[in-house]
């Protein structure tokens, strides 16, 4: 009997050992960077950034585990400085960024770094800025209920950009299932508001598809280029 209570007191107070020195045993590595415009090369201020730690494991480096993860936003510079819990030099560290209407998430380098690589100086890490683009979209000389127009953003850089917000008011633009902002309008009274994102460094023409009293058009429109300062304005009659 007084064996088991001397076990249990010396387990206990092992136990109890452990507990109280998991967070003294906490290692921490402050990461410093910055974020850039990919064009300018200039520092992006009040960029969200978020970074996590990640132990791997594995005998291929199948998955990770988060050990940590810290945000924050980058200075009038577009520099950054987060402090993280890591458990070795084997962690990856991950790191986000990125707006929906302000810019692109990280482009370069990769966002996945090795813990040698992410303690190694001030990162940079690039992105493109982007403005809003505003359509306005009227059928001013309608022939008949057949009417029918449809567009597309097209990009230099090689991409269609997205249709995120449609204000209809008249009539509704058309709906596909899993493709509900899809850009086709079919009536007499066609009024409709379309904003997209245009990012810098690209220039962008619609692709315009119009059947009107049986005559079917297809052209592109002439080239435009991205101004950050403003909202970005096309008015398309038809």
């Amino acid at each position: 009997m007084k064996i088991q209570k001397i076990f249990f007191y010396l387990l206990s107070i092992g136990l109890g050992f452990i507990s109280s020195c998991s967070n003294d045993d906490d290692m921490y590595v402050n990461i410093k960077g910055k974020i850039v415009s990919q064009v300018t090369n200039e520092g992006v201020s009040d960029a969200p950034i978020f970074i996590s730690s990640n132990e791997v494991y594995g005998s291929w480096g199948g998955g990770f585990i988060v050990v940590d993860n810290n945000s924050g936003f980058t200075d009038a510079n577009g520099d950054f400085s987060l402090s993280l819990k890591y458990s070795n030099n084997n962690n990856i560290f991950s790191f986000y960024s990125g707006n929906e209407f302000s810019f692109t998430d990280i482009l370069e380098p990769n966002n996945n770094l090795r813990f040698e690589e992410a303690t190694n100086g001030e990162l940079i890490f690039k992105v493109r800025r982007k403005a809003k683009l505003k359509i306005t979209l009227k059928n001013i000389n309608p022939f008949d209920e057949n009417d029918s127009i449809s567009f597309s953003i097209h990009q230099s850089l090689g991409f269609q950009a997205m249709v995120y917000q449609i204000d209809n008011f008249g009539v509704e633009n058309f709906y596909i299932e899993n493709y509900p902002l899809y850009t086709h309008w079919v009536g007499e009274n066609v009024n409709s508001n379309i904003f997209s994102t245009l990012v810098e460094g690209a220039t962008y023409k619609l692709r315009i598809f119009i059947n009107k009293n049986g005559v079917q058009t297809d052209y592109f429109t002439p080239e435009f280029e991205t101004d950050l300062a403003n909202l970005n304005e096309y008015i398309l009659n038809y």
